[in-house]
C-alpha cells in the first residue's frame, strides 16, 4: 500500500527534481515492488497463518486453565498424560492446518504469468 500510493507523489516530485530519476526509475521500481508484494500476500496468506496460530493459542491457554484447576477431563490421577495428549493431538492438527495454506505449485508458477496479479 505504502508503495503504490508513493507512486503519485514521485511523479509530482519528479517535476521538481530529476524526471528520469524520480519521475521514471523510481516510479518503475516502486511499481515493482507494490507487484512482488501484493502477489506475496496473496500466495502467502499471512493473515490466515496468524488467525490461525492465534486460535491455536487461545485453545491451549484455555485448557491449560482447565488442567490447572482440574476441571472437566482433568479432574482425575491421569490429568497430566490427558493434558500432554490433548497438546500432542493439538499441535499435529495444526500442523496440518498449516500445511494447508502452503501455497502450491501451481500458485507460484502462476505468479510469473501475464494477466495474474
Amino acid at each position: 500500500m505504502l508503495t503504490t500510493s508513493a507512486i503519485p507523489v514521485a511523479v509530482i516530485v519528479a517535476d521538481h527534481t530529476s524526471p528520469f530519476w524520480v519521475g521514471k526509475v523510481l516510479v518503475a521500481v516502486l511499481a515493482a515492488v507494490a507487484a512482488v508484494l501484493g502477489g506475496w500476500v496473496r500466495i502467502e496468506r499471512p493473515h490466515e497463518r496468524w488467525s490461525l496460530y492465534r486460535g491455536y493459542q487461545r485453545r491451549l491457554e484455555a485448557e491449560r486453565i482447565r488442567h490447572e484447576h482440574r476441571v472437566g477431563p482433568y479432574k482425575g490421577e491421569d490429568r497430566d498424560e490427558r493434558f500432554a495428549e490433548f497438546v500432542a493431538q493439538h499441535q499435529a492438527d495444526l500442523h496440518d492446518e498449516w500445511a494447508g495454506l502452503l501455497p502450491t505449485s501451481s500458485e507460484i508458477s502462476g505468479l510469473g504469468g501475464p494477466g495474474r496479479m
